[in-house]
């Protein structure tokens, strides 16, 4: 994990869409992840967040996150591979 952490400290997240409907306490976020990879590239994704909250509105009760399941796992493999080259 401690290489991960490394490998991932300049992500920047901007939020590109909002929905929110207080009658069902639901919101939808559409994000635009920008991640510097250990090669020096950097990988784009976007995300969908699906948030449920609370009968009281104050808490998230569940999430769900879409990610593209590809781009996100050319990001594992390289950070493998740079766990691998560490040891």
């Amino acid at each position: 994990m401690k290489a991960e952490l490394q490998t991932m400290q300049d992500v920047s997240q901007k939020v590109t869409r909002m929905v929110i409907d207080t009658t069902e306490r639901r919101a939808t976020l559409w994000t635009e992840q920008t991640l510097p990879l250990a090669d020096g590239s950097k990988n784009f994704n976007e995300m969908i967040w699906d948030l449920d909250f609370s009968e009281d509105g104050t808490r998230v009760s569940q999430v769900l996150e879409y990610v593209d399941t590809y781009k996100a796992t050319q990001v594992l493999q390289q950070m493998l591979a740079k766990l691998g080259d560490s040891y």
